[in-house]
């Protein structure tokens, strides 16, 4: 039984809104993703951080216990954060920065001013204190974090609680919580794995849906007009003007938007970027 899925209903259409992404190896993401023909792609033309100076981080977060039923259940996780930053690689620095972790996107202060001296909006820039430079960069220019603070309308996943909601060895439930719709991908008691993915064959009692970032629905009638949205969302006006300022290295996939339920003025907004 699926117990974890994304629904893909509404009116469905693509070009408004885009994932950014700053892959560490362009090549690599490109060669091996079926839909890369659809990326709009702007590199530095060695497509690997192996020529450049990258990040490598450590990032952290606080969990949210905010279950009514389980107190013990991670319902959320707040507060992202650097935790450790340090600069590797050779002398090459472009407006973004690669990293090994792609939980933030990252680019040179002076390109981030540009940004926020532009017409775009939603966005909110962060200093970023580089604890260990060993790099080909003896004096590095300073890099800031980009904050995408557009209000999140992206569609998230949906579970389903099963019937009978337990483990089918030992009977202790719930797999998936009623309240807050934690999942137990191990029995706690028993030890037996109940979770498979759709990603790969499994012969698991119960199956949770894998979806690509990319993939996820934009719904347009939550959008709030900004061009830089939460979940590393930008609209085709903020593509474009990465494009005009020949920025690199990015990529940007696009989205599936659902216009279902969009009124006229939020229709003609959409039209306009």
């Amino acid at each position: 039984m699926r117990i974890r899925y994304y629904d893909r209903s509404g009116e469905l259409v693509r070009g408004h809104f885009f994932l950014l992404e700053v892959p560490l190896d362009t090549q690599l993401a490109v060669r091996t993703n079926s839909d890369s023909a659809l990326w709009t792609v702007s590199d530095t033309g060695t497509m690997i951080y192996e020529s450049e100076a990258y990040l490598q981080t450590t990032v952290e977060s606080d969990p949210v216990y905010g279950c009514r039923l389980d107190p013990k259940h991670v319902t959320d996780y707040v507060n992202m954060r650097l935790e450790w930053v340090q600069l590797r690689g050779f002398s090459q620095l472009c407006e973004f920065v690669r990293a090994f972790l792609d939980e933030f996107v990252f680019t040179t202060a002076d390109f981030a001013r540009r940004l926020v001296e532009s017409s775009l909006t939603g966005l909110a820039t962060f200093d970023v204190q580089i604890d260990e430079n060993l790099s080909l960069l003896h004096d590095p220019p300073p890099l800031r974090r980009l904050g995408f603070q557009g209000r999140n309308c992206t569609r998230q996943m949906r579970f389903r609680v099963p019937e009978p909601n337990e483990c089918p060895r030992c009977q202790r439930g719930p797999i998936v919580c009623p309240a807050c719709q934690y999942v137990e991908y191990v029995c706690p008691a028993c030890k037996l794995e109940l979770v498979g993915w759709t990603n790969e064959p499994h012969d698991r009692p119960f199956t949770a849906e894998i979806v690509d970032d990319s993939d996820y629905i934009v719904e347009a009638h939550e959008w709030d007009g900004s061009d830089f949205i939460k979940g590393k969302l930008i609209t085709g006006r903020a593509l474009q003007f990465l494009l005009d300022a020949h920025a690199t290295p990015f990529i940007a996939k696009p989205c599936w938007t659902n216009v279902e339920r969009l009124s006229n003025e939020q229709r003609r907004a959409l039209d306009a970027m």
